[in-house]
């Protein structure tokens, strides 16, 4: 169990959840395993802290954007970080999911490569369905490379900023936006899962909203 003091320095690790923010906006606090302001890779000056924090709108959605919920990959920096999140809640039923996410290590030649998938378990008759997270088209690595094909009309860019190390090399860091159009909208999405497919990019996620 951990001690009060513990508690208290997790929780302060990440900005409290705005009142406002709406019921849709999907509450990822428990799950966040690295700060905005923290270079989370190993390196230093490699953060988020450019993100604006709290409630949002990037690419017209609105989100609760208050940490990273980092998933595993074969990048050894990666290896600490879990294969798996289970039991995001949802509790809701909803027309379209919107995820806030990018990928970390990855490299030009990664496009069209499997990264793993959100996993929604529906409420009434325990329904599963996989959204992929796939290279390319729904995320790229959170630092523009040199030498990315032109991306394709699907992946969009929801949020671009910089860094210590971005402004090195004179490059910039995005997010991006992944809308899915729920099959069953008649029927409450219980919780989503993330889990990744342990290629050499490992995704991450900053926010879910159910819209």
């Amino acid at each position: 169990e951990p001690s009060s003091a513990a508690k208290a320095q997790s929780s302060s690790r990440f900005p409290a959840r705005d009142p406002k923010a709406k019921p849709g906006m999907v509450d990822l606090t428990k799950f966040y395993n690295a700060a905005l302001t923290e270079s989370w890779h190993g390196n230093t000056g490699n953060d988020l802290a450019d993100l604006p924090s709290g409630l949002q709108t990037l690419a017209g959605i609105e989100f609760d954007v208050r940490g990273i919920v980092q998933l595993g990959g074969l990048s050894p920096s990666a290896s600490k970080y879990p294969i798996e999140i289970k039991g995001i809640k949802v509790n809701r039923k909803c027309q379209r999911l919107h995820f806030l996410h990018a990928a970390a290590y990855g490299t030009v030649p990664d496009e069209g490569k499997p990264l793993g998938a959100y996993v929604v378990h529906y409420g009434t008759n325990q329904m599963r369905l996989e959204i992929p997270i796939t290279y390319g088209h729904d995320v790229r690595d959170w630092h523009v490379m040199a030498n990315e094909p032109t991306a394709p009309p699907e992946l969009t860019v929801a949020w671009t900023g910089a860094n210590a190390v971005s402004k090195r090399s004179g490059g910039s860091i995005r997010l991006f936006l992944t809308t899915w159009v729920n099959p069953a909208p008649g029927v409450a999405i219980e919780s989503i899962d993330a889990i990744t497919g342990l290629a050499s990019p490992a995704p991450f996620l900053i926010a879910i909203t159910a819209e």
